[in-house]
């Protein structure tokens, strides 16, 4: 799970407290990643008075298969890596944000995973770091 609320400051890190503990609690329930989310969006609507909005992915993974299932609300979109070629694939999966629309509708994707394939799951806060001279760090360097 990850996720990014639009906002800075003591009520966004207030309004992200309440969507974790929302979404965490619905994620326990066993409900699918995309059903886990499609609730928690409703929850977070009904108790929120904060005009904001967040981002999330949330995935499950099958230790013993390998397989993940995910779904995407809005957030930056996931990294694959390939062990066996060192590919990168980006997972299109796409989503509407959480807390800013009531009827939402998110789809999962499965993929199987090989060992050594790694998942990269990021913000832009990552992307969009600057360095001294400025230029920003880039998702080429996430897997570079």
């Amino acid at each position: 799970m990850i996720a990014d609320v639009a906002g800075k400051g003591v009520p966004a890190a207030l309004f992200m407290a309440l969507s974790r503990t929302i979404i965490r609690t619905t994620a326990f329930s066993g409900r699918s990643p995309a059903s886990a989310l499609m609730r928690a969006n409703q929850l977070i609507l009904k108790d929120s008075q904060a005009e904001m909005f967040l981002t999330a992915a949330y995935a499950v993974l099958e230790l013993d298969t390998g397989r993940l299932i995910y779904a995407n609300a809005g957030h930056n979109r996931p990294l694959w890596r390939h062990a066996a070629d060192g590919t990168v694939t980006e997972l299109d999966q796409r989503g509407i944000v959480l807390g800013a629309f009531e009827e939402i509708v998110l789809e999962e994707q499965r993929l199987d995973l090989a060992p050594g394939d790694a998942l990269i799951l990021y913000t832009d806060g990552v992307t969009e770091a600057l360095n001294g001279e400025g230029a920003m760090f880039g998702e080429e360097r996430l897997w570079t």
